[in-house]
Order: C-alpha cells, then structure tokens, then sequence
C-alpha cells in the first residue's frame, strides 16, 4: 500500500479546461471592460463575466487536483511498512 497517493498526476484535461476557460474568460472580460467605458453596456456585465470566469477555472483547477485527497486518513498502512514491524523483522534477523 504505502504512498501511493503522492505518485497521482493532476488530471491534465482538466488543467487544460482551466486555462482555456480562464483565457477565453478574460478576453471576454476585457472586451466588456472596453465596453462598459465607451458606455455601451453596464459595469455589471464586466463584473459578472470575471467572476463567472474566475469560478469556472477554479471549479476546472479543483477538480484537477481532486485526486490528491487525503487517501491515508481513512486507509490502514501495510503492516510491512510500519517502524514496529521493521524493528522486530530485524531483531529476528540479528539473533
């Protein structure tokens, strides 16, 4: 058993879908920056498209790393790898 948890990747489809999303969303966001100060469109709009854009690629972000969860607090360590075995492995080996 041991580490495994540790040797997990991000889930890279995922990471790509944030940097889309927060690329996409701030060429958006920009664009209606420019238009809310040539007073096309209200403020609001600019506000809401960065937000929705900085909730989306957080949403992609974590769910890209959602595999480093703390696995080991709820899975029981391999009796080989604990320093009470390892300790009584190598008194048995000495005598």
């Amino acid at each position: 058993m041991g580490p495994q948890m540790y040797r997990h990747r991000p889930a890279y489809p995922a990471l790509i879908g944030a940097v889309t999303v927060m690329f996409f969303g701030a060429l958006a966001t920009f664009h209606f920056y420019k238009m809310a100060e040539s007073g096309e469109t209200d403020k609001q709009l600019f506000l809401m498209s960065g937000m929705i854009t900085l909730a989306f690629s957080g949403a992609l972000l974590i769910a890209a790393f959602a595999r480093y969860q703390f696995t080991h607090l709820w899975q029981r360590p391999d009796p080989a790898f604990s320093k009470k075995e390892r300790k009584r492995r190598r008194e048995c080996r000495s005598i």
